[in-house]
């Protein structure tokens, strides 16, 4: 019982290791560099882009077609988007000025759609309330009758 107590009290007293060394390891991505893991802090853009992208391609390769896919992808993008409002990143009053989400006939041509082209056009607010960057995806959708709206 005595060496039980020893080897806690060693671990917490002389471990270098502290709570801020373990948040700092688990920043992601990591890129190494000549022997240097330098962590790079991922930017809301990125995020956001990346959250889309996953989403988009989940939604393409994996619709059954028991589901209109235009108003899934709204539905899906928009529940991303409102996370981000509603922690801040996302700056504006309101959702309208905070993002939005354009696709379907807004988006694509008929020929887009016979080819099975999804476009899909994201605004967000990151600087100012209703001044929005632009964000752009594309995605071949494998059941081209899901595309009509």
């Amino acid at each position: 019982m005595k060496l039980l107590i020893m080897l806690f009290f060693f671990l917490f007293v002389f471990s270098d290791i502290s709570a801020q060394d373990t948040i700092k390891k688990l920043q992601t991505p990591i890129r190494f560099t000549n022997r240097l893991i330098v962590a790079k802090k991922v930017s809301t853009q990125d995020a956001i882009t990346y959250e889309i992208d996953m989403r988009l391609d989940s939604l393409a390769n994996k619709s059954k077609g028991d589901v209109l896919l235009i108003s899934t992808v709204k539905a899906e993008i928009g529940n991303v988007l409102y996370s981000y409002w509603k922690s801040g990143k996302l700056l504006g009053s309101t959702v309208s000025q905070a993002y939005f989400i354009q696709t379907g006939l807004q988006t694509m041509t008929q020929m887009d759609i016979q080819n099975g082209r999804l476009l899909v056009t994201v605004g967000i607010a990151l600087v100012k309330p209703a001044e929005f960057q632009l964000l752009q995806f594309e995605q071949t959708v494998k059941n081209k009758k899901l595309l009509v709206d």
